[in-house]
């Protein structure tokens, strides 16, 4: 077996470039979730949400994607994240922090049962960080990324969050 590729999947470089083209990511290559999964490789984890719907999982990645780009197609491919799977949680944590960045409040997304313990720890670092309380935020974020360091949400959010 060769090496394994570094880059791959959806939510890597080749969807977001996509996005950023305005194609949605329901056109890009069907991907399993478990290839989804391992695109970070070693080393990299990223949070994988549970949601069992591989467009819903491929949206959400082009959506925070595009959000951390700063394209405007991020809120739109959040949005189709959760029409298509409307129990996705972190897809509406995601679309609370695009409405935060189109100068919008922050309204907390109410928890839903059967969450991951890494979609709640990421749900709390958000709410705590537009909640005005950046210390413990920071304090939450460095804990969820020793987990998660390929949260990527997370990891940019202090780039958007400032202090009060």
């Amino acid at each position: 077996s060769g090496p394994r590729p570094r880059h791959g999947g959806r939510g890597g470089g080749v969807h977001a470039v996509a996005d950023l083209a305005g194609v949605s990511a329901a056109s890009a290559p069907a991907v399993s979730l478990h290839a989804m999964a391992a695109t970070t490789g070693p080393g990299w984890p990223a949070l994988l949400p549970s949601t069992h719907d591989a467009d819903a999982l491929a949206s959400y990645r082009a959506g925070i994607a595009a959000l951390v780009a700063g394209a405007p197609s991020a809120r739109a491919l959040l949005a189709e994240a959760v029409t298509i799977d409307p129990g996705f949680f972190l897809g509406r944590v995601g679309m609370a922090v695009g409405e935060v960045i189109a100068g919008r409040p922050y309204v907390p997304v109410t928890a839903a049962t059967g969450l991951t313990r890494g979609e709640r720890q990421h749900a709390e670092v958000v709410g705590t960080a537009f909640g005005g309380d950046p210390q413990h935020a920071a304090d939450l974020r460095r804990e969820h990324l020793l987990e998660y360091p390929g949260d990527l949400l997370i990891v940019w959010l202090p780039a958007v969050v400032r202090p009060a």
